[in-house]
């Protein structure tokens, strides 16, 4: 019976279909991005404090706090004669909630439930010692909300929450690339 049983269940496995042929997404690295010159002497990323014990859910696939310190390393180049660009990774925070159905009978049996991702990062900017001002500093927050499917495959999860994050990052970017240029003037 139990060598029917696998047999059985060896012959439904191999007629699922996932994307990218089961294999792992391929880690996201930012070394493809141009570096975005910042009129400033030197430039400095400072990490999330507890970037390597940050508590992530369980089915989360990636650490924010690497992901937005990777971005930051890569994105922006010191390029001019004078002061200091300094982004700090202030806080960053993955909750997890698991919702219910929104069809009453899925709610009621218990089934089509989804999980909700929520993801914040705040970072914040400083420049220092340039031309017109001994210091100037803005934060800036970015935050992301993800519904899976419980129905879902592992890699679609992964998919759909690294999508989010490139979201959040390029939402970061935004955000940043104006606070430097009205307001900080380091970049034209």
């Amino acid at each position: 019976m139990k060598k029917y049983a696998l047999i059985v269940s060896c012959a439904f496995l191999s007629a699922c279909t996932t994307y990218n042929d089961g294999k792992p997404l391929a880690k996201m690295t930012f070394e493809h991005v141009q570096a975005y010159p910042v009129y400033a002497a030197s430039y400095e990323v400072v990490p999330y404090h507890s970037e390597g014990s940050l508590v992530l859910p369980q089915t989360f696939v990636a650490n924010p706090a690497i992901f937005t310190r990777d971005y930051l390393t890569n994105r922006y180049e010191a390029v001019g004669s004078q002061g200091k660009f300094r982004a700090t990774i202030q806080s960053v925070k993955v909750e997890h909630e698991r919702l219910s159905s929104e069809n009453k009978v899925g709610s009621v049996i218990g089934v089509a439930g989804m999980d909700l991702y929520k993801v914040e990062v705040q970072v914040s900017m400083e420049a220092l010692g340039m031309p017109g001002y001994e210091r100037q500093g803005s934060t800036i927050t970015a935050r992301r909300e993800i519904k899976v499917s419980e129905y879902v495959s592992i890699i679609e999860r992964e998919r759909l929450q690294m999508q989010a994050l490139d979201a959040l990052v390029d939402d970061l970017d935004v955000a940043m690339r104006k606070i430097l240029k009205n307001e900080f003037h380091l970049i034209k």
